[in-house]
């Protein structure tokens, strides 16, 4: 009865050292308000797992094209802008790489205050204004690296770094161009 006993307490002494401790910080969803520099948007982030989120996203978009016209006939250049005002639509997939790294650093990981890989597609619904020939509206893919850091419990700014495809409904070309945004928020 008393080796029982002590391989019972042995094992259980044991138990912890050979047990894994889940002490990695996960991804967590929520609700946030952000003013980006061409419109404002309502954002859910929805936590998949430890690493992974899925944002989806409604705003109301301002943007400016500048249009380089060279007429090689009669030897003019013309610059002028386009603008447009947009519903849009987006979803974006995200992997946080390097939240339990922080976390480790005794760094700020509240809602997901991180670094990130994302792949962003956005939809550009038919415009309300513009003042193109064509209306624009089409959609964007951008694969692109950024940083989200929230402050004071609610207080939220990301920033990112990609590159562009898109491709208007009205236009025959697909494009190409870099991506670059921040965004500043309020995080519910």
């Amino acid at each position: 009865m008393k080796n029982t006993i002590l391989i019972i307490v042995l094992l259980f002494s044991i138990y912890p050292s050979f047990s894994q401790v889940n002490d990695s910080i996960s991804t967590v969803s929520g609700h946030s308000i952000q003013v980006a520099p061409i419109g404002i948007r309502y954002n859910y982030e929805q936590a998949f797992g430890q690493k992974f989120s899925l944002n989806y996203t409604a705003s109301l978009e301002y943007s400016v094209f500048p249009v380089f016209v060279f007429d090689l006939w009669h030897a003019n250049i013309c610059f002028d802008f386009e603008y447009s005002l947009n519903p849009v639509l987006q979803i974006e997939p995200r992997y946080y790489f390097n939240l339990n790294k922080r976390a480790a650093k005794g760094k700020n990981t509240y809602l997901n205050s991180g670094g990130f890989l994302a792949l962003s597609c956005t939809f550009f619904l038919l415009p309300l204004s513009y003042n193109t020939d064509k209306p624009l509206s089409g959609f964007f893919i951008t694969p692109y690296w950024g940083v989200k850091r929230v402050w004071y419990k609610h207080f939220l700014f990301e920033f990112g770094a990609g590159l562009n495809f898109f491709k208007f409904f009205s236009w025959k070309q697909v494009g190409i161009f870099p991506y670059l945004n921040y965004k500043l928020g309020y995080q519910f």
